[in-house]
């Protein structure tokens, strides 16, 4: 999957882009509140088929599995498939005093698609300059991928149909502050001793 940054595209998929941006602020609306945005100044940038590569981490059905890392998984609604934001990026490890705490942090982040069933493991995003806060699952094939591209401090999101590998883009037209991280403030704080 090829990273499409924040740049706009003046077609509209109107229809589409409606229903699509009205699922974001009922599934995801702590992401739309944290940083107050606006779903009308979204904007349709791509869709393509990708092709998913084989992912470069560990299944939670390996021996070797950091289980401190399985409450930071992303389950399907049938608990079939994970999306699995952070095992690439860094190790969660106790520490002296007993918590959970990240070690290491790769500079890029790899976002991965896990089937427990076929083992399978498939890489949906890979960027440096970007990266993806969080992800929820529409149903069990469908995924929204909610990011950040921080080299253009904007905001985006993917739709992902996993059966067939498209993958819709929308960029929010408006600056974001580039201080301000859902991932760091919301989705990971607090990750100690869960």
């Amino acid at each position: 999957m090829i990273f499409a940054s924040c740049h706009f595209n003046d077609k509209q998929e109107d229809k589409k882009s409606l229903i699509d941006l009205k699922i974001i602020q009922t599934i995801n609306p702590q992401w739309i509140s944290f940083y107050k945005i606006d779903i009308n100044h979204f904007t349709f940038t791509s869709k393509e088929v990708a092709k998913f590569n084989n992912g470069n981490i560990l299944g939670d059905f390996d021996k070797t599995f950091n289980q401190f890392h399985k409450n930071l998984l992303i389950n399907s609604p049938n608990n079939e498939n994970y999306i699995d934001l952070d095992s690439y990026s860094f190790e969660l490890i106790k520490n002296e005093r007993n918590e959970i705490v990240i070690e290491g942090k790769e500079v890029d982040q790899e976002v991965n698609w896990v089937n427990r069933n076929s083992k399978e493991i498939k890489r949906l995003f890979f960027a440096a300059s970007a990266e993806i806060e969080d992800a929820k699952w529409i149903d069990n094939k469908s995924v929204i991928l909610f990011g950040r591209d921080n080299a253009n401090k904007c905001l985006f999101i993917e739709f992902i149909n996993l059966s067939d590998h498209e993958v819709v883009t929308y960029s929010y037209n408006t600056a974001t502050n580039d201080k301000l991280s859902y991932s760091k403030s919301i989705r990971l704080n607090g990750i100690k001793n869960k």
